[in-house]
């Protein structure tokens, strides 16, 4: 009879650890907007933690809101430029600019300033790398920022992209809650597979990577 408990205790850690997956970070460009609040109520309905880059420029005391609500859940908050420019056709000091009015603008609202970079349109050179102090993240993008992507087509991308380390690039500007349709029904469907959800910052703690200057992060994989 003990041997029998032994083997049934050791057959459930196969199946526990067999369950879990991985881990994926949900990013989300181009808000703070009605759309993020829509989107943080499907992260909240399945305990999911993501990370929203935001606009400088949307950043205001009515936006301010979905920020805050944000962050109380455990989400993070980064940088996604100003107005959302071409930065390689900037010079130096526009490229410095855009970024520092985003900070402050976070950090009027949120008293933190943020970690990470997205440059819109992933529009980069090695001068941007080098006088942005962030680290620069990219990630996997089911084209969610064009209409004409049905949630079918979101879903399939982001279900045919899963993978430990992950970063899926998301958009949560005005009106796009086509977004927020496909994760109700990705998240459930990738927990279920067993992955995680979780922030930028997250991810590289859990796959025990130090984040550095000078790359662009589209995926975390675990340093050998």
């Amino acid at each position: 009879m003990r041997r029998l408990l032994m083997l049934l205790a050791a057959a459930t850690l196969v199946v526990g650890c067999s369950r879990h997956k991985g881990y994926i970070a949900l990013t989300f460009d181009d808000g703070p907007s009605s759309t993020t609040m829509e989107i943080l109520d499907v992260m909240e309905e399945f305990g999911a933690r993501g990370s929203f880059f935001l606009i400088g420029s949307n950043i205001n005391d009515s936006s301010a809101e979905a920020m805050q609500r944000a962050v109380a859940m455990g989400c993070e908050v980064e940088n996604h430029s100003f107005t959302h420019p071409h930065m390689t056709e900037l010079d130096s000091d526009a490229r410095r600019d855009e970024v520092a009015l985003t900070t402050a603008a976070i950090t009027k609202y949120l008293e933190r300033e943020p970690q990470f970079f997205r440059a819109p349109y992933i529009d980069e050179d090695e001068q941007l790398h080098r006088i942005i102090p962030l680290i620069f993240i990219g990630g996997y993008c089911p084209r969610d920022w064009d209409a004409n992507v049905s949630v079918e087509e979101r879903v399939e991308g982001l279900m045919a992209n899963a993978a430990d380390g992950q970063i899926f690039l998301l958009h949560d500007f005005e009106g796009n809650t086509a977004t927020a349709e496909t994760l109700r029904r990705v998240i459930p469907a990738l927990q279920k597979e067993g992955y995680k959800f979780l922030t930028v910052s997250e991810l590289f703690q859990q796959q025990k990577v130090s984040p550095r200057k000078g790359v662009r992060y589209d995926m975390v994989v675990k340093e050998e």
